[in-house]
């Protein structure tokens, strides 16, 4: 054989196994229901008001940005996972949570620039976490925002590539083989389209509002650890979320300040917020760093009248009326607790004509569920 046709060979076989390798990963993606890009996942959800809820791609930056240009609505919720659980119907108006889109004040500033590219809402609720005005919290700023680009290619080996990476730590290879087809199958907890594995197996993940379903915690597959044991031990060893420090990151104040400036200068009303700990857990931050809370509380308090902006402190859970049931761990209050601290938010006048405070008080007698608003069909 001459060294062309060995190479030849080689290349017509290098081929064959990469369209194999394709053709299986393709059938894997599909059956665990993992195989739409996020422009094709928003495209499904908004069409079908589907939930979603991905194991192999996260980026939530990215997904809660598309869908916030898609929505347009008249009020948005920003910041952390902690913001998640604004319900939409709880508005009079439009509604969209972008809540889990922004971990640090940078990225609030780089999505609301994003943002007003596309379009102004009239407020935007604003949740403003304790470690951002820590110096001493560190988190890699993401660098993944352009998966969100029709990039077919790009997108499928990085797909690929998850697939291949996660397959011990969710054991995808086992639910390929014991499970039915889960690309058919809607969620557990309102019977929703589901998009992910984690929506189809456990009705956990977004709702076309932006809000998250906690489908596990709601069904009662899993049970809250209601001693906060992750986040107390955290608070007291000064690390995670809560690293000691003396001082506030004036760099972060100032961010939020241009964000505040340029977002009223585009004709957007801001309600700045304190997200929620639950009381034990509030009671333990003050304990171990007691200084820093009320330098963190000073600091909102001082930018919010600097920027005659209206500034709401719910640090402590109980100050809503709610007691530390109505919490899903130790740093996110649930649903309930959020419609609460709405109907609070309501006095202000930027918000006042957008929420419907006679519904949310319907809700909150609806049920004894505590960490559920508006109740699921199936429970």
């Amino acid at each position: 054989m001459t060294w062309e046709k060995w190479n030849f060979s080689v290349v017509v076989v290098v081929i064959i196994l990469v369209i194999i390798s394709s053709i299986v990963l393709e059938i894997c993606l599909n059956k665990i229901n993992e195989s739409l890009s996020i422009e094709s996942s928003i495209k499904a959800q908004v069409s079908s008001d589907a939930l979603y809820g991905r194991i192999l791609i996260g980026q939530d930056y990215i997904y809660k940005l598309e869908m916030a240009k898609i929505q347009k609505a008249d009020v948005l919720a920003l910041g952390s996972s902690r913001v998640m659980e604004f319900r939409k119907e709880c508005f009079a108006s439009s509604f969209y949570n972008a809540g889990g889109a922004v971990p640090t004040a940078e990225e609030g500033l780089i999505f609301v620039n994003e943002l007003l590219k596309e379009y102004q809402p009239k407020v935007i609720i604003y949740g403003v976490d304790i470690w951002w005005l820590n110096p001493n919290f560190k988190i890699e700023v993401r660098k993944d925002k352009f998966l969100a680009k029709n990039n077919f290619l790009y997108n499928r080996l990085f797909l690929y590539g998850a697939l291949m990476n996660n397959n011990s730590g969710y054991q995808i290879s086992k639910i390929f083989l014991e499970s039915p087809d889960l690309n058919s199958r809607t969620d557990p907890v309102e019977h929703r389209k589901a998009i992910g594995l984690m929506a189809a197996q456990q009705g956990n993940g977004f709702r076309p509002d932006g809000t998250y379903q906690y489908g596990s915690y709601i069904s009662g597959k899993i049970k809250r650890d209601l001693e906060f044991k992750e986040a107390i031990d955290s608070i007291q060893a000064g690390k995670w979320r809560f690293p000691m420090s003396n001082s506030i990151n004036t760099k972060s104040v100032d961010t939020l300040r241009q964000t505040i400036k340029l977002l009223k200068e585009r004709g957007v009303k801001v309600v700045l917020f304190a997200p929620p700990f639950p009381h034990k857990v509030y009671e333990e931050l003050e304990k171990r760093q007691g200084d820093f809370l009320r330098k963190y509380r000073t600091a909102l308090e001082g930018l919010a009248k600097e920027q005659n902006v209206p500034f709401f402190d719910f640090s402590d859970l109980s100050s809503t009326g709610a007691d530390d049931q109505e919490v899903i761990d130790g740093l996110h209050a649930s649903e309930k607790a959020y419609g609460r601290i709405l109907r609070i938010m309501a006095t202000d006048s930027a918000l006042k004509s957008h929420v419907d405070t006679r519904r949310i008080e319907g809700y909150l007698k609806d049920h004894d569920n505590p960490i559920v608003l508006i109740q699921p069909k199936t429970l």
